[in-house]
């Protein structure tokens, strides 16, 4: 494969992804900042239902985002909608660093959420429509790692400076991507839609590093011409387009599928109340140590995930991930269970702190990652943009949930009780994959519609259900 390919490929990938690099910086912000907010020395004075609004507050912005992005993506495009992103991810920085109360620290963060519900609407379409299909994978996946990165950067400044200086810090990041991505081309599908046939030749040549791209912007004319009197059609028509036709129904169902896995794992509140759990298991080293640990293992493994997604498949990685993911939060489940009836251990406190490694670096290897992949091929172009708002909406709903479901089991019976539900949760939804999550991975985004319209699909969920029950 052409050297000057594949960089080109992942330059636009990394580049567009810096604005997922924060993304990363607010998912992760809530574990260094909860026992700060609750220390003594706080200048904010909070209640334990206060805290998880806070957290709660992100995933209700990113509710609002991608009816913003919705808007935007087809009026201005879909690289100056990412751009558009970086202005309230900049505002919410600030707010979190002069915050004098925690209504502040509510708005920032609804803020916060509103950049990241366009920036997880917006990439994944964004990288689908630019990248390559020998490229697609490892470029889908990078959003996950660089979300993954940007937590354990937040974590390790975090944990060790105030409130005000780590979010100063994490401001550099938007202004960064706005400083690079506006380089960057706008997607060539967007292009040809518009008209802007030039362009978009210029864009492949550029992307591709080759002179002769006929073949690709044919492709490309046949893939958003495929439904060309649906294009301008309103929100609702586009809504009947994903309920009438059978393929579009299998995209929307594999993509809330994969947000299911994603979430119902319940990496919104056990990665955000980590620290407590470790302190709760009286761990012989130091929470902060054992944080960071956490947070480099979701970075390796989802790097591990990029590398070999080409060669395993999108479906393989989610097989793998999805029970391991809930072996290790049942074994932290039973651990702090065994606890809770008496029984003696202490002797065996480092059990957390491992099964913590291995929810999160089973956690990035599939479920982070594949969901964002899935979500940027599998809808055709007349549907993507609702699509996306579709999946970002359901992503927000399912973290404001997961968020307080967590505190009320918590705080009605004990620490254990969410960890098994979301064991439970996540084994449930590896049967679900199983059954019906197709592999897409090294298939052009036609062959991808071509198969999903194909009534096949149908025969092969019908096939695997009764494998998975009767064997």
């Amino acid at each position: 494969m052409n050297s000057s390919f594949v960089f080109r490929q992942m330059l636009i990938a990394i580049t567009c992804t810096l604005v997922m690099f924060d993304n990363g910086f607010q998912d992760g912000w809530a574990t260094p900042s909860i026992p700060e907010l609750e220390s003594e020395d706080s200048n904010i004075s909070v209640t334990g239902g206060q805290i998880s609004w806070i957290i709660a507050f992100l995933h209700v912005g990113i509710a609002v985002g991608p009816f913003v992005a919705f808007y935007l993506m087809e009026k201005i495009g879909r690289k100056w909608t990412l751009v558009c992103s970086a202005v309230p991810k900049i505002l919410a920085w600030l707010l979190i660093a002069f915050a004098p109360n925690y209504w502040v620290l509510y708005l920032a963060r609804f803020l916060a959420g509103i950049g990241s519900g366009i920036t997880l609407t917006v990439t994944p379409i964004y990288i689908g429509e630019v990248a390559d299909k020998k490229m697609r994978g490892p470029m889908s996946t990078t959003i996950a790692v660089m979300i993954n990165v940007g937590t354990l950067v937040v974590y390790a400044i975090g944990l060790y400076v105030s409130r005000m200086t780590l979010a100063l810090t994490c401001l550099s990041v938007p202004i960064i991507f706005l400083l690079t991505f506006i380089w960057m081309p706008e997607s060539p599908m967007y292009l040809v839609k518009n008209k802007r046939i030039t362009d978009a030749e210029m864009v492949l040549k550029w992307s591709l590093v080759k002179e002769n791209v006929e073949d690709e912007l044919e492709e490309i004319k046949r893939y958003v011409y495929r439904d060309d009197d649906t294009k301008q059609q309103s929100i609702w028509k586009n809504a009947g387009e994903i309920v009438s036709r059978r393929g579009n129904r299998k995209a929307l169902r594999i993509t809330l599928i994969c947000f299911s896995g994603l979430m119902l794992s319940g990496n919104v509140p056990v990665l955000s109340y980590q620290a407590e759990i470790f302190k709760r298991a009286h761990l012989n080293i130091s929470t902060n140590f054992s944080v960071i640990g956490a947070g480099l293992s979701l970075v390796v493994a989802g790097w591990v995930c990029v590398s070999i997604v080409k060669f395993t498949g999108k479906r393989t990685l989610l097989l793998i991930s999805a029970p391991f993911t809930a072996f290790f939060l049942a074994a932290i489940a039973l651990y702090f269970t065994l606890e809770e009836y008496g029984a003696e251990v202490d002797s065996v406190n480092w059990i957390p702190l491992v099964c913590m490694v291995g929810y999160v670096v089973f956690y990035a290897l599939g479920l982070d990652s594949m969901a964002y992949a899935y979500q940027g091929e599998v809808f055709p172009d007349n549907v993507k943009a609702l699509s996306a708002m579709i999946c970002s909406l359901f992503y927000a709903i399912l973290g404001v949930v997961t968020v307080q479901l967590f505190q009320i089991l918590w705080d009605n019976y004990d620490i254990e009780v969410p960890l098994w539900v979301f064991a439970g949760f996540t084994t449930i939804m590896w049967a679900i994959i199983y059954v019906i999550v197709p592999e897409t991975e090294g298939k052009s985004l036609e062959v991808i519609q071509r198969e999903l319209h194909e009534e096949k699909t149908t025969k092969q969920i019908i096939s695997r259900a009764s494998s998975l029950i009767f064997t």
